[in-house]
């Protein structure tokens, strides 16, 4: 993305890199005039056992979509169109970075441009809609990484960002005796958050256990490279979350010697 780039009237200019394509890059007539985040929420509702009916539980955000406003500076109809047909091959998916969030990263699963208004009429501006379903925030592109070697390590921390974490989490042997079982949990003064049991693992000196997460935000236990979710006990979560503001701690434990380190990416409403 270009830093520092300004207007005419010494304004910086709106910029969006999508897939590591810059809109600004595709062609010297887009012009992006504005900008918008518009988030949708929905409010689960569970069932009420006395007296009958629902409740809200609590506001859930769904999506994100982000709204470009762009300028197409041509006059002929069929440059227009070309124009458009580059807009249109841009946005899709991918890892979004905008001008207006510094150091921030959001996943995209669609994205379209709404087709043409006018062909004539070169005035008329055209909106890129870019929509984040399965991880509707912007979360720091470089993580907080925090490491330790033994084999009971705890990382105390307070999550960057304002809408919380998850843990993603590295185990390496150091011991000549194989790792069978491995617990980690996130807790905090009020209790735990989340925690994952690895049994029968069965891993060497050197072997790498990685507990991340995908581009979807499922999470994804691998050792040696290859998935042992089979390996987590049924009453496991699915991930492990640290809550927005609070100290808490990252606990993982190994009963073997091992260099343990967690990675921590904030969340941004």
């Amino acid at each position: 993305m270009r830093q520092g780039v300004r207007g005419r009237q010494g304004k910086p200019l709106l910029d969006a890199v999508l897939g590591g394509v810059s809109l600004l890059s595709l062609d010297s007539r887009l012009t992006v005039t504005e900008a918008q985040e518009v988030p949708a929420w929905d409010v689960p509702l569970s069932q009420r056992a006395v007296p009958h009916g629902q409740f809200p539980a609590g506001l859930r955000r769904k999506e994100l979509e982000i709204r470009l406003t762009i300028h197409m500076k041509a006059w002929d109809m069929n440059e227009r169109c070309a124009l458009y047909q580059k807009l249109s091959a841009w946005a899709g998916e991918g890892q979004l970075t905008v001008s207006w969030r510094h150091g921030q990263v959001l996943q995209v699963d669609t994205g379209y441009v709404e087709g043409l208004s006018s062909l004539v009429e070169w005035t008329r501006s055209v909106t890129v809609r870019l929509t984040a379903h399965l991880q509707p925030f912007f979360r720091d592109a470089e993580p907080q990484v925090f490491s330790e070697t033994g084999t009971d390590a705890f990382f105390p921390l307070t999550p960057p960002g304002n809408m919380g974490a998850k843990a993603e989490v590295l185990v390496v042997s150091e011991d000549a005796r194989e790792m069978n079982d491995v617990f980690l949990e996130t807790f905090s003064d009020a209790g735990q958050v989340d925690w994952i049991r690895l049994t029968g693992l069965h891993l060497r000196s050197g072997v790498k256990l990685e507990v991340c997460y995908d581009d979807f935000g499922l999470v994804r236990i691998t050792a040696g490279g290859k998935s042992v979710l089979l390996h987590r006990s049924a009453e496991s979560s699915d991930e492990l979350r640290l809550l927005p503001g609070k100290e808490q701690t990252v606990h993982v434990l190994t009963g073997r010697k091992a260099y343990v380190e967690v990675k921590v990416h904030g969340l941004y409403a």
